[in-house]
């Protein structure tokens, strides 16, 4: 009968109901829909692909969201995407959406009137239909041009081949999901960055960022611009280029706000240049204490020199010693006497510029 959806069922002569029953279901009330819709969409992205069309992921999941609420009126199973139906009607060349009416009718049908007959059919010709139709989707020439463009897919790939063979497509899928995520993340945690320095004095680090700044690069930045800067004997001011940078979160803000405050406890400067006007503003209202942001490097880069010329800028010059008896020493003043042997002088000291 037609009627809404039972939120309760018989068991063992008691009504599972209320709370009871969300807690029997437990994790597939979550799950159940997200290996459904996965599913469907990788089906039809892998259809899309072998028979040259495009998907609408957007229509795809409103069209399972409206078949699932109103096939829930009935009773049914959810409704999702079938690949081995998919890859039948794909091989027997149907292509536009009336072949799935065509194939329904032909379930009524069968159900109604041959139902018994089914006994009969091995299961082993029933695999072979299926069989025969998918394997041209399986396309292992594919896996070369991915490890020489991009080696990292290669073993998306494998976990998700493995996991189908053994485990079924859903967890297969869940598991080449899973993947990629880890993935993602490992290359949101280590961006990219290029680092040069300037050779005039003082030296200058400029840090370049090749993209996004999201919470798990937030250590790594932070450890880069310490190197950069604080890793060595003298500091040197840092300038970080942000030209390319396109998004900044909390974890990153603060990492940023930490790295000026060393920097600051360390007498030398970091300066950001070429922010975004939404990213400076964001940085603007974490409040860092000697925020120095500059529209382009090279203003950045002759605020430093200005400031060294000041002497606001601290930059110990570290030079090896030579043997006293190469160079000439006041014994009233301490100072460098001209040696006219023309001995390199070089001083072991720490200098204000």
């Amino acid at each position: 009968p037609v009627r809404p959806p039972s939120f309760s069922y018989e068991h063992d002569n008691h009504t599972v109901e209320g709370e009871e029953f969300f807690t029997h279901l437990g994790a597939g009330v979550a799950v159940i829909p997200l290996i459904g819709l996965l599913e469907s969409i990788a089906i039809a992205k892998a259809f899309a692909s072998k028979n040259r069309y495009t998907i609408d992921a957007t229509q795809e999941l409103f069209a399972l969201g409206v078949a699932n609420m109103v096939s829930s009126f009935f009773g049914s199973y959810p409704v999702t995407g079938s690949f081995s139906r998919t890859a039948v009607n794909s091989a027997s060349g149907v292509r536009t959406p009336m072949g799935t009416v065509v194939t329904g009718t032909l379930v009524i049908l069968a159900l109604l009137f041959v139902t018994p007959y089914f006994m009969y059919i091995p299961s082993a010709a029933l695999g072979a239909v299926i069989i025969a139709s998918v394997i041209n989707m399986v396309e292992f020439e594919h896996i070369t041009e991915q490890w020489r463009v991009h080696k990292p897919d290669v073993f998306v790939w494998v976990v998700s081949f493995v996991c189908v063979l053994f485990l079924g497509i859903e967890y297969g899928i869940l598991a080449g999901v899973g993947v990629s995520l880890a993935l993602m993340l490992y290359s949101s945690a280590k961006p990219g960055t290029k680092i040069e320095y300037t050779t005039t004095y003082p030296e200058i680090g400029i840090v370049r960022v090749d993209s996004g700044l999201y919470f798990p690069a937030s250590d790594s930045i932070k450890a880069t611009l310490h190197h950069v800067g604080l890793g060595g004997k003298p500091h040197k001011p840092v300038i970080m280029d942000m030209t390319h940078l396109s998004h900044l979160d909390f974890s990153v803000v603060r990492a940023l706000s930490r790295s000026v405050e060393e920097y600051d406890l360390n007498k030398t400067t970091l300066y950001f240049a070429c922010l975004r006007e939404d990213l400076q503003e964001k940085i603007n209202r974490a409040e860092i204490k000697n925020l120095q942001c500059f529209p382009t490097v090279q203003e950045a880069v002759d605020a430093i020199r200005e400031s060294a010329m000041n002497g606001d800028v601290f930059q110990p010059i570290l030079i090896t010693e030579v043997p006293s008896d190469s160079v000439d020493i006041s014994s009233d003043t301490g100072e460098i006497l001209k040696d006219d042997r023309s001995v390199p002088i070089v001083v072991n000291m720490e200098t204000s510029v």
